[in-house]
């Protein structure tokens, strides 16, 4: 049927999902495993564990971050080992082998899900004083997520035959929005070898792209697929320039020229907490992120759709109406028949009502910890876990740096693993392309390298690092 592709591709093209960030912002903390809570210190703490903001293994109170990049791809949603099994040897797929595809594809969930996500802190700059720390970053962000149900493959594969019952669910999420963060650290105890710091770091929010969509359906195939019933909820919300291209989706009219990518959509406030403890060779963390929700009021739209159901009992061609309209073209005969008769009476026909709405950044815990082995080795473990549906999968990483040279020019190296998560488990590794004790260009790489549970991979890149 060709309403279905149109519902995933069209009307949830940024479509109602979950997004889920990452825990480490720094290529330290995404190269031991993302283990950022107790491995990002200074001004890369703002966004792991501000406690951190107190502290550092590194000569100099003033950090000046210039150019920190980081993306990342999480996609169960295709697992390529099982793609390219059955669908690149140019073979036919059975009945009896779609069951097979489905099994290996989902295993036993449900749905499958792809997240994206690239960030850029452009500037970042920490002072660390004796009694307080205080630091100052500006980050911008774009996250996607789409989840399909299992339904689509099995529809893919097996068409409208046999007789069953399948949910079409999909959602999805696309939001761009930037924030500037201001954080302080105190010491709330020292003693000879160590100290317990307690760190906040408020910030305001602003977004810019938002759009988010979610439809839950079932379609029942009866009569060998002579009947098809397709119950249907669509829900889309909006904001600025996707609300202006959805809308002209459902008029069938062209969509805007142009995007404006920095036009604000709405704003709102967030916030992290941290404790940290450093001392006798041992650093220990524990951080709540990311509290704090955005209101979108920005042409700010929520559309639901009118109809409920659409039931397809064949499709009966009338000759006079060939000959009259269509000039016998039987092809512009069935595309009118499905665009005007089929999308425009029921998947176009949407309630649309203006006003604004609340996104809930995705609030998460860390803590772990961290021991200092030698002078040049450091291994460390980080446990995370979401507190909300749009917040990452519960995740325990593990990792270790080893530091060769001294300590005014030193070249580390660093691996980790990560269990849990999007995927089963992904492996980390990292190096300090240029370290020494005023400069920092660093790289990671996060990976699970692929196989029936899907891909994910994550770059971190820290331009330059200055310390005085």
């Amino acid at each position: 049927m060709k309403p279905m592709p149109w519902i995933l591709l069209g009307g949830l093209l940024f479509g109602a999902g979950e997004l889920r960030a990452q825990w480490a912002i720094s290529p330290r903390g995404v190269g031991m495993g993302n283990t950022g809570v107790v491995t990002e210190s200074g001004i890369f703490g703002l966004f792991s564990n501000p406690a951190n903001l107190g502290w550092s293994d590194r000569a100099g109170r003033l950090m000046l971050a210039l150019g920190t990049l980081s993306g990342g791809l999480d996609a169960d949603l295709f697992p390529k080992a099982v793609y390219d099994r059955y669908f690149t040897r140019g073979e036919s797929i059975g009945p009896d082998q779609a069951e097979e595809v489905l099994a290996r594809w989902f295993g036993s969930r449900t749905e499958q899900s792809l997240y994206a996500e690239g960030g850029l802190m452009p500037i970042g700059i920490g002072l660390r004083g004796e009694k307080l720390s205080v630091g100052l970053a500006l980050r911008s962000r774009v996250l996607f997520l789409q989840q399909m149900s299992r339904g689509w493959l099995d529809l893919l594969l097996r068409g409208t035959s046999p007789d069953r019952e399948l949910p079409l669910d999909a959602r999805s999420q696309l939001w761009h929005y930037t924030e500037a963060v201001l954080g302080i650290s105190v010491p709330l105890w020292r003693h000879e070898n160590g100290a317990l710091y307690l760190g906040v770091a408020p910030r305001l929010v602003w977004s810019m792209t938002y759009g988010e969509g979610q439809v839950r359906s079932t379609l029942a195939i009866t009569a060998g697929g002579e009947e098809i019933l397709h119950r249907y909820r669509i829900e889309v919300r909006t904001a600025g320039e996707l609300t202006r291209r959805w809308n002209a989706l459902l008029d069938d009219r062209p969509a805007p020229e142009g995007w404006k990518p920095l036009q604000s959509t709405g704003s709102g406030w967030g916030g992290s907490v941290g404790l940290a403890y450093r001392g006798g060779g041992w650093t220990f963390g524990v951080a709540l992120n990311d509290l704090g929700r955005v209101r979108i009021n920005r042409e700010a739209q929520q559309s639901t759709n009118r109809k409920g159901q659409f039931l397809y009992q064949g499709m009966h061609i009338d000759p006079d109406v060939l000959k009259a309209r269509f000039q016998n073209d039987l092809g512009e005969y069935l595309r009118a028949f499905w665009e005007d008769s089929i999308l425009g009476t029921h998947y176009r026909d949407f309630d649309r009502q203006s006003g604004s709405f609340s996104v809930s950044l995705p609030t998460h815990l860390q803590f772990g910890l961290a021991r200092q082995l030698a002078r040049s080795l450091q291994v460390n473990a980080a446990f995370s876990m979401g507190l909300e549906d749009m917040a990452p999968p519960a995740a325990l990483g593990l990792g270790l740096e080893y530091r060769l040279g001294s300590e005014r020019f030193f070249f580390p190296l660093r691996a980790g693993v990560q269990l849990g998560g999007h995927v089963p488990w992904s492996v980390t590794a990292g190096v300090g392309l240029v370290n020494s004790r005023f400069l920092d260009l660093d790289w990671a790489l996060l990976l699970h390298p692929g196989a029936d549970a899907g891909y994910r991979v994550r770059l971190a890149l820290g331009m330059i690092t200055l310390r005085f």
